[in-house]
Order: C-alpha cells, then structure tokens, then sequence
C-alpha cells in the first residue's frame, strides 16, 4: 500500500499543488489556482493530501463540523492503477476520523466508471443525484452522483 501526506498549502507549494491539480485531476470543471489552495487554509478546517513523493496524487478535503467533503481525488495518468486513489481514499478517511468526523460525502461524473468503482470499493453508496451538473466540453451535461460514507 503507498503512503500518503497531509500538504499544509503555503506560499512555497501552491504552485507545485496547482501543476499537481492539473495533471492529476485532467478536466475541465477543475481550476484550482495557487490562490485558491492558499484560501483553502490547512487543518482543521482543510487538508490536501498527496502521496508521499508529492508529485503522483492529490485529495483535497474540506471539514465542516462532523462532515467532510471530498472536493476533488485525482492520480496523474502513469500513476494510475497502482492503489494511490485507493490510499489517498484511505488516509483522508483516516484523518477525518481523528478529527471528529462522523461521515464523508463526495460528488462523482455518473460517467466516471473508474472512480465509481474506487467509491463502491471503499463503502461508499450513492445518497442523491445532481441532473445535469457536469459541463462537458462539447456542451453536453452529465449527472452527479452524490456518495456518502460513515465512519462510525
């Protein structure tokens, strides 16, 4: 199982974390830019989570009282299917638990097979649905699936 990093987002690394987004997360609905991670703040009221060599994966988590949110997963193409998603999954969980966190929600494309089967894998089942959420380069729209997980 690969290791994963909680990332602090600072001045130093919001660049490296904007190249890491881009690469990792390959879609459009997706533009974080280094001002955006820097607002994120860190702990407790966010965490990025990366694999331990800082440049294969990225998770971003944002907390709210005993919720989490999972805002974006993403594992850059050469690194896929190697158990990185799987062990960013995995340490996110584990750091929401730590810190109170009674269930973890996340929204995924209805499309996205691969990252559906990862969530399935991982307990999470399906608590509602967002029509037409999803733009699509070519205009079209996809469904949003709406995951949950407990972690009672």
């Amino acid at each position: 199982m690969h290791g994963t990093r909680v990332v602090v987002p600072d001045r130093d690394n919001a660049q490296r974390l904007t190249a890491l987004a881009a690469a990792a997360f390959q879609t459009d609905e997706t533009g974080w830019t280094p001002k955006d991670f820097l607002a994120l703040g860190g702990l407790p009221r966010a965490a990025l989570l990366s694999d331990t060599a800082f440049e294969n994966a990225l998770l971003i988590l944002q907390l709210a009282a005993d919720e989490a949110e999972i805002l974006n997963v993403g594992v850059v193409p050469a690194a896929r299917r190697q158990g990185l998603g799987r062990a960013l999954l995995a340490g996110a969980e584990d750091l929401a638990r730590a810190l109170g966190t009674q269930r973890v929600f996340l929204e995924v494309a209805a499309d996205n097979t691969p990252a559906r089967a990862l969530y399935a894998a991982a307990g999470y089942t399906q608590v509602g649905q967002r029509p037409a959420y999803y733009l699509r380069p070519d205009g079209t729209r996809q469904d949003a699936l709406v995951l949950a997980r407990s972690l009672g």
